[in-house]
């Protein structure tokens, strides 16, 4: 049974909290308004690498009402740098029917055809042709994407295939042939209220699985739980696994670590049995984050999201690994998908009883243990928690929380359990989906009758708009309340958690 006495945070500073928000800086082009044909709107911008060898080109539509001058630097640059051109063509910039979506589809057709054709002098290399774009730039897009031509190599899509419900004839062009695509949602699928609903991108998913070549197809989605969620982000490192895939092993591609690799990659805590085997997140792995130093750290054992059914360890991570920069250890598991939520919540016990039995190995204080789940991640941790009643759990940080529970989260058995809880969502308070901001609210006051600490972190568009702690709204922007107080990170969160178990502060 866990027992930990109530942890305060008043976390006052004089100084109000930085802006949030950041603008978006546009790329200068290296060739501006070059024209591929003889109409005004066909034009396009050319963001060239440097260095002599021929390169790689990824072909950019961008999504409706903006132009081809927006192309940001935040995923351009790293793109640029590492060797890959970039074209970001120009149509009809807002595509309000069918008739400006054939027209923009014929567009597309003749722009690639002025690629080709002007390769020598722009020192592309046409045997490696990436197609994509965000929102309209998929749907203009698609066509050329999954043309019959040997030169197009990968496909990738933010914010892909919107539409009040998704048009099966999308389907249809995909063949055994189909190249490598990779998709990137912001918000979860089925998601109210937003055309750009990831189940599109799943259906594409589906149909390269039907075909035999699930392997070529990823898609992330819920990137507004994280501390990033702009789609084109992993372009980069797409291009990377497919010009050079030997680079990095395949189930290892790195979509979600931000600048720190693992310490112990691939570790298992069971027998590597693929029990579907075109998904990833089956075998029975973990990767570790551990700081520098000797240790005993806490650590912060994490469970994906998928409704146990998609998702794996490598995604949708955000920034989280880097805690390890805060002398935290950050683990992120797989568990059996597709098996239904016994199984994997079984697994998901049995990851975190292994890795607290191994714990000098990853310099793991096995004292200080707290756990963190996304959606179905969270049901996970949940029942671990208050039904499994697993010892040594010192708190847990949910992110976007679940309505559909199936622990026992009464207020008994929250004060017989006895732990500080944590939220942060994609989602702003009292909205009431499936991931649910009232429901998790509901949880942290429930927790707080029980004699524990609670924190709400909300966000929309990755911005932070509201905090609750321990029972105070210190900042909800909808009610223009803003304290100017400060609240933890998730590692500042867990050293408080561990530091007021040892008397050492008083968070008053």
């Amino acid at each position: 049974m866990n027992t930990r006495p109530k942890i305060l945070f008043a976390w006052v500073c004089a100084a109000a909290l930085l802006p949030g928000a950041l603008f978006a800086e546009v790329k200068t082009p290296t060739h501006a308004h070059v024209s591929y044909g003889p109409e005004e709107r066909q034009w396009l911008n050319l963001y060239l690498p440097s260095g002599s060898k021929p390169a790689p080109v990824f072909i950019y539509a961008h999504h409706n009402g903006s132009t081809a001058d927006d192309v940001q630097t935040s995923w351009a640059n790293p793109t640029v740098a590492e060797g890959t051109a970039i074209v970001s063509w120009e149509s009809i910039a807002k595509v309000k029917g069918l008739a400006d979506f054939q027209l923009c589809a014929a567009d597309a057709k003749l722009m690639f055809a002025w690629v080709k054709e002007h390769a020598a002098t722009y020192n592309f290399d046409i045997d490696k042709i990436f197609i994509g774009g965000q929102s309209r730039g998929s749907f203009v897009s698609w066509e050329l994407a999954l043309t019959p031509d040997v030169g197009i190599v990968g496909i990738y899509m933010g914010q892909a295939l919107p539409g009040e419900s998704f048009n099966e004839r999308l389907l249809e062009p995909i063949t055994k042939n189909a190249p490598p695509i990779f998709l990137a949602y912001r918000k979860e699928p089925g998601c109210e209220g937003d055309i750009h609903d990831p189940a599109h991108g799943l259906r594409v998913v589906e149909r390269y699985k039907e075909l035999g070549i699930g392997d070529r197809a990823e898609l992330v989605h819920s990137l507004n739980d994280t501390k990033d969620n702009q789609v084109m982000q992993f372009l980069p490192k797409f291009v990377r696994s497919v010009v050079n895939p030997k680079a990095i092993p395949a189930d290892e591609i790195d979509w979600g670590w931000p600048n720190i690799e693992p310490t112990f990659p691939n570790e298992a805590y069971g027998p590597r049995t693929d029990v579907n085997p075109e998904l990833t997140g089956d075998n029975h792995l973990f990767d570790v984050w551990c700081p520098d130093g000797e240790g005993p750290f806490p650590v912060m054992i994490y469970a994906h999201g998928g409704g146990f059914g998609s998702g794996d360890k490598i995604k949708a991570l955000g920034s989280m690994p880097n805690i390890a920069k805060e002398n935290v250890v950050f683990i992120s598991i797989n568990y059996t998908l597709k098996q239904g939520p016994r199984i994997a919540i079984q697994e998901g016990a049995d990851a975190i009883e292994y890795i607290v039995a191994n714990h000098s190995k990853y310099k793991i204080d096995p004292e200080k243990v707290f756990l963190n789940g996304n959606s179905a991640g969270g049901i996970m941790m949940n029942y671990i928690i208050y039904n499994l009643k697993m010892p040594n759990i010192m708190g847990v940080w949910h992110g976007s929380y679940h309505k559909s529970q199936g622990a026992d989260l009464s207020v008994e058995n929250l004060r017989e359990v006895g732990i500080p809880i944590a939220i942060s969502m994609g989602h702003l308070y009292p909205e009431d989906k499936g991931h649910s901001a009232l429901a998790a609210v509901t949880l942290l006051e429930k927790n707080g009758t029980a004699g524990n600490s609670g924190l709400w972190i909300g966000k929309e568009d990755n911005e932070v708009k509201q905090v609750w702690l321990n029972g105070k709204w210190i900042k909800n922007m909808s009610e223009g309340i803003d304290t100017g107080e400060r609240y933890p990170t998730m590692a500042e969160w867990i050293h408080a958690v561990v530091d007021e178990q040892a008397g050492k502060k008083n968070w008053k």
